[in-house]
């Protein structure tokens, strides 16, 4: 995708099937939303380039991979939102160098391994946080701040 000036893609609910859209850098991009589309492969590294990214939601789609190290590359991310997907591997420990976000959603993947070491105290700002129907374990860490938490086994 070529738009110099591009703040907001909003491309949500519109059944799109094709493999997710590769940016170049853009100026001042601050939400990404693909969301309930049949977007396929992989999130690019090309996301998390972004240096002024606040949303990234890319949920019900059919991405798949793993989410790279790098993500922590975007310092302003406020919300991510890869619910629904077929995202494997860990989560990176990188996701505790994101000081800002406020949201992860990641549940109903195929995520596997260890919590990254006390992810909810690290992420002073996170108030919400979904990773259930996943095959993670592990602790969360000081939860203090979170106002929605959505786990396995929860009651």
């Amino acid at each position: 995708l070529h738009a110099n000036h591009l703040e907001k893609l909003i491309m949500d609910q519109n059944m799109v099937s094709e493999t997710i859209i590769e940016f170049n850098q853009q100026e001042g991009i601050e939400r990404i939303v693909l969301d309930n589309n049949l977007f396929e492969g992989q999130i690019s590294q090309s996301y998390y380039t972004q240096p002024y990214l606040l949303r990234l939601s890319f949920s019900n789609n059919l991405i798949n991979g793993t989410i790279p190290p790098y993500v922590s590359c975007v310092d302003n991310l406020v919300v991510i939102n890869g619910d629904g997907n077929q995202i494997s591997g860990t989560i990176p420990t990188q996701f505790g160098l994101l000081d800002n976000l406020q949201e992860l959603h990641l549940h109903s993947n195929g995520l596997t391994g260890t919590i990254p070491a006390k992810l909810g105290g690290v992420l002073k700002d996170l108030v919400q946080l979904d990773l259930s129907s996943n095959q993670l374990t592990g602790s969360l860490g000081d939860l203090d701040q979170l106002v929605f938490l959505a786990w396995p086994g929860m009651n």
